[in-house]
């Protein structure tokens, strides 16, 4: 933590992100395989943490797969995914996230400075809930967009 991400450059339907993408905003990058459950039972709650903070200028939500373009649109499609998914190599995924796995959030201030990060989720919907909303990933960001 208190370091810049090793340098990126991960590319969507919407384009392409990489560290500068970073400054000026905060930012919470999930990063996700189709394979991890744990990565698929948080889509519902990842979309209503995105609706909810879509709206603050400062704010943006990237999400990150090293999965190929098919498997991503096919997910977007399965869990009606609001938000971009940029596509990493497995390689670039694994120095961006320290390679601790799937899932992994990270949380930058509007320097690219990382502030938190996490790896690991679950398969409980409570659990989930509490953790996007309650305990870590919503308080971690309204506390940066302070």
């Amino acid at each position: 933590m208190n370091k810049s991400l090793p340098t990126f450059i991960a590319s969507g339907d919407n384009g392409v992100v990489n560290n500068e993408s970073l400054n000026g905003k905060v930012t919470f990058i999930n990063m996700w395989e189709a394979s991890c459950a744990p990565c698929m039972a948080e889509m519902g709650a990842l979309n209503k943490l995105y609706d909810t903070l879509s709206n603050y200028p400062d704010f943006q939500f990237i999400s990150i797969s090293a999965d190929n373009a098919e498997t991503i649109k096919r997910i977007k499609e399965k869990y009606k995914i609001l938000f971009n998914v940029y596509h990493l190599d497995e390689e670039g995924c694994y120095q961006m996230n320290g390679g601790m796995g799937y899932p992994t959030y990270l949380i930058t201030d509007t320097k690219g400075i990382v502030k938190y990060i996490h790896a690991g989720g679950s398969t409980d919907n409570a659990a989930i809930w509490r953790f996007i909303f309650l305990t870590d990933i919503y308080p971690a960001i309204v506390k940066e967009l302070q």
